[in-house]
């Protein structure tokens, strides 16, 4: 089992390491022969027969404030049947 959390789309610019390359990790995670996770918000291209499960949670990536956070979806991507 392999789980990845990379940066989400849109949002590179809060990490360190912010010249990910969403396409090149769908396709690397296509070629995986294991069971994979990886967690995103909006979906990059390229995922194809994935399954996808929802988590509402709350995001509190660099907002600088105590208590204060924006409301955010996370998706689990799989290449497997979580049932």
């Amino acid at each position: 089992m392999f789980y990845c959390d990379p940066p989400y789309v849109g949002y590179e610019d809060y990490y360190l390491v912010n010249t990910i390359d969403h396409e090149a990790l769908v396709d690397g995670l296509a070629g995986l022969e294991g069971d994979w996770i990886c967690s995103y918000e909006d979906l990059p291209e390229g995922f194809e027969d994935v399954y996808v499960l929802d988590r509402d949670e709350k995001r509190f990536i660099s907002n600088g404030k105590r208590g204060s956070a924006k409301d955010a979806t996370e998706r689990l991507v799989m290449n497997f049947d979580p049932v």
